[in-house]
């Protein structure tokens, strides 16, 4: 720094620069200078001192007005410039104070010609070389790690330069010299040492300061901070990658970088230790910058790596110090859900999450373990996440073990995940036959759901020859939440399970659940028929059997007409019944000549069997034989007699019944004859035949009565007079009287006399007989004169047998009236009278 005299020199030369007169100036472009050597003496960086010297060219004797202003600029130009000071015309030299600042690195000393009025617009440059004389790589090699006594040689590389004279070390209270204390001294050479045997006392620094040629020291030192010293000492870079991937475990290479100043280091020695180094733990002692860490060191309460550089003298007490890193290389969350549906076997994906850190993770080891032994299953590299346990593995494995590899050691701590074993086997598998046929199989096979059945894909079902599977057979499957599988249309074969399969997404299981066939048989027996119908090709009555010994799966029958015993084709017969019903009946069914048997089917909820009971049908044909009926019911359209034929052999005939008809049909029914053995019937007087030409005998058997009966061909027999005729001989007004006369009949048989009667119509109404009985070979009757009209209107003429009148009369219609005699009309028959008065008597006849 300038001092209080370098600060008036500088106002002195200032002042002398602008009391020169203008009118000795000139004119300044005709003034050149031109300047000698400048050699700095101060050997601070960027500080300079010094004497430079310089010629004024064009100067004359008189240019007394004339002077030199020396400046120091960054550029040739004086861009930026300080003024050092200012020299009379007569000064050749100026003398740069010491501590002078320069602006840069590359500055220059600019030397203007002046007057009082004015200075030259360019100057005359020089260029300054900067002395620094400041030492570089000041080094203490202490034999005291901790400094505590200054022991050793502090070395540094100095510039060779002579216009240095000598380097001063000394030991100071800060970096700027304070409070300094010399320790020696130093010349010639560029690498130098200075030999130490100090106490440290409170000194904190080490300054080297250069003296130049002209007796100028430094202003600023070289300093080096004791601290900095005994961290030369120390190690540094301390690195550690916790290669044991097991929390609280460590392994691997601790590494560092040797201290900067190792003369005297013998040793570094490598310790665990808390954060404050107490309580610690001696791991190692190495030469070299590293130190193996064996794999399963426990970490202990430790958080730190401490490295303390050590010499024969002693260990440094402070160390390099890192936090332990403990790398946890476990993975987390693992996960495994059985698959395999076997009880005793397990499968299925194991997954995990990887570790967060995986630097130092290189691969993941997998152990089955039973508790006894682990056996390694799978190695895999670091982005695999999961692994599929393969079908079948015993479930004696209770938990698989996950290690984390690193490249040096495997984790001595894996991660046990536990593997239970799920069994998904269906529960309670029940198959009951309901195919009633012996040898057949079909029903509904049941199970109870797993307890745990998320997994299961689908059951299936399978026929077996035992409860293992052996020579299985594929039936179906269902899916879950149906627990139930229908199975029809199937022979027994060698089958004797029925066996129940879980399927997983693993697979089917190896070991199904089972349940024995027990082949139902509930065929009836003793099946019976009697044909209550005489007809060909007509049956009816009851089918009559016997149950299955075990009804428990047959809730009912079924009857067919047969075509051959294995009813190839068939036809139901009535109606289905229930199970305790053991008889069907129905009433008159009419078969073809092809059905020849007649089936019984046991049903089950199921299905009906496929196998019946069978029995031939027997078709009973009779018919009443030997008819013989007489008509003795002398009216047409009426019929009436003793009818007989021969007694029914067939023992199920229990009566007949009597119809009047035509050769195949029933018009009306006579009787209903109960017992086989009543084999004749009067048929009443006056039963009406109503076109019919046949009698029917019809055979009842168990109350079905023959369709298609013995018909018989009937004689009407009609014994009624015809012709009736009245001659009239009463000629008063409503009294009657004269013959009455008709034709026989063309036949007579049964005939034994003739009635006659008066009437009021044709039918026989008021009817009132007239006279007597005419005896069979007369035919005319004399009505006595006088007999009363009344309000009779005909004549009706009535056979008579011995047992019956006619029902229906021959007739003649009348009228009476007033008779006058007249002439007579030839024209009329003779013997009759034509009325030609106030009324005709007309002649009435039939």
């Amino acid at each position: 720094m300038c001092g209080h005299m370098c600060l008036i020199r500088r106002l002195l030369t200032l002042a002398l620069a602008f009391l020169v007169p203008a009118a000795a100036a000139g004119n300044l472009s005709n003034y050149s200078v031109v300047v000698g050597n400048f050699s700095d003496a101060d050997p601070d960086a960027l500080q300079i001192a010094g004497n430079v010297s310089w010629d004024v060219l064009g100067l004359e004797q008189n240019d007394s007005g004339v002077g030199v202003n020396i400046y120091v600029a960054n550029d040739p130009v004086g861009s930026e410039r300080s003024l050092l000071g200012s020299a009379t015309a007569t000064d050749t030299s100026f003398s740069v104070a010491a501590d002078t600042a320069l602006p840069s690195a590359t500055s220059y000393l600019l030397f203007y010609v002046a007057s009082a009025m004015e200075e030259q617009e360019i100057p005359t440059s020089l260029e300054v070389s900067d002395l620094n004389g400041s030492v570089e790589s000041l080094t203490f090699y202490g034999e005291d790690l901790n400094l505590e006594n200054l022991t050793g040689n502090l070395t540094f590389i100095a510039p060779v330069d002579e216009q240095i004279s000598h380097y001063a070390a000394y030991l100071a209270t800060s970096a700027f010299g304070e409070g300094r204390w010399q320790v020696g001294s130093v010349s010639g050479g560029d690498r130098l040492s200075v030999q130490l045997d100090v106490a440290r006392a409170s000194f904190t620094h080490f300054v080297v300061y250069a003296t130049s040629a002209d007796g100028i020291e430094q202003s600023t030192p070289v300093a080096l901070s004791l601290t900095d010293v005994a961290a030369s000492f120390m190690a540094s870079d301390l690195a550690f990658a916790d290669e044991d991937l097991d929390v609280a475990e460590l392994g691997g290479t601790v590494s560092w970088t040797p201290a900067q100043v190792d003369f005297t280091i013998t040793e570094y020695r490598l310790y665990l230790a808390q954060e404050t180094g107490t309580p610690r733990s001696l791991l190692s002692s190495a030469a070299s910058g590293s130190a193996q860490v064996p794999a399963n060191t426990a970490l202990g309460v430790y958080t730190h790596w401490m490295v303390h550089s050590a010499n024969e003298n002693g260990e440094q007490d402070t160390p390099h110090t890192l936090a332990v890193n403990d790398t946890d290389g476990s993975v987390t969350s693992p996960y495994f859900f059985d698959l395999d549906p076997d009880d005793g076997d397990i499968a299925g994906p194991i997954s995990w999450t990887p570790p967060l850190d995986l630097s130092q993770v290189s691969a993941y080891h997998l152990y089955l373990n039973d508790g006894i032994a682990a056996v390694k299953v799978a190695e895999l590299s670091v982005g695999s996440n999961s692994y599929t346990l393969p079908v079948s593995t015993n479930a004696s494995y209770t938990e698989i073990l996950i290690y984390s590899q690193s490249s040096s050691s495997l984790q001595s701590s894996p991660v046990a995940l536990s593997l239970p074993d799920l069994d998904f086997s269906p529960q309670s598998p029940l198959f009951i036959d309901q195919r009633l046929d012996a040898g057949e199989l079909g029903g509904v096979i049941q199970w109870t759901a797993p307890a745990n059945d998320s997994e299961v894909v689908q059951y299936n079902v399978y026929l077996a020859a035992d409860a293992t599977g052996t020579g299985r057979s594929f039936v179906g499957s269902t899916y879950p939440g149906n627990h139930s599988f229908t199975y029809v249309d199937s022979a027994l074969q060698l089958y004797s399970y029925v066996l129940v399969y879980t399927e997983s997404s693993m697979g089917e299981q190896d070991m199904p659940s089972a349940t024995g066939i027990s082949d139902t048989s509930a065929s009836v027996s003793n099946v019976g028929f009697v044909d209550n119908d005489v007809d060909a090709l007509e049956i009816a009555g009851s089918v009559t059997w016997t149950p299955p010994s075990d009804t428990s799966q047959v809730t009912g029958y079924r009857t067919y007409l047969c075509s051959g015993s294995l009813c190839s084709t068939r036809a139901q017969l009535g109606s289905h019944v229930a199970v305790g019903t053991n008889q069907v009946s129905f009433s008159t069914v009419t078969i073809a000549q092809s059905q020849t048997h007649i089936g019984v089917y046991a049903k089950s909820s199921l299905e009906e069997q496929s196998t019946p009971a069978t029995i031939v049908l027997v078709d009973e044909q009779i018919s009443a034989g030997n008819i013989s009926f007489s008509d003795v019911d002398v009216d047409a359209g009426q019929v009436a007699g003793n009818i007989t034929w021969d007694q029914a052999t067939l023992a199920q005939v229990s009566g007949y019944a009597l119809y009047l008809g035509d050769a195949v049909s029933k018009f009306i029914k006579l009787a209903d004859l109960s017992g086989v053995s009543n084999t004749e019937y009067d048929i009443p007087l006056d039963t009406e035949t109503n076109g019919s030409t046949h009698l029917l005998v019809c055979l009842v058997s168990a109350g079905v009565e023959q369709s298609s009966c013995d018909p018989y061909l009937f004689y009407d027999v009609t014994e009624s007079v015809s012709d009736v005729a009245f001659t009239g001989q009463d000629l008063d007004l409503n009294e009657l009287g004269g013959i009455i006369t008709w034709s026989p009949p063309a036949w007579v048989v049964y005939t034994q006399r003739y009635l006659v009667y008066l009437a009021e119509d044709a039918v026989g109404t008021a009817r009132s007989q007239v006279e007597t009985a005419v005896p069979v070979g007369t035919n005319e009757l004399q009505l006595s004169a006088n007999t009363p009209r009344l309000n009779f209107t005909h004549f009706l003429v009535y056979t008579e047998t011995s047992w019956q009148e006619q029902s229906t009369p021959a007739s003649l219609a009348f009228q009476d009236a007033v008779a006058v005699a007249g002439e007579p009309n030839q024209a009329n028959v003779p013997g009759l009278i034509e009325c030609t008065m106030l009324c005709p008597l007309c002649p009435l006849h039939d």
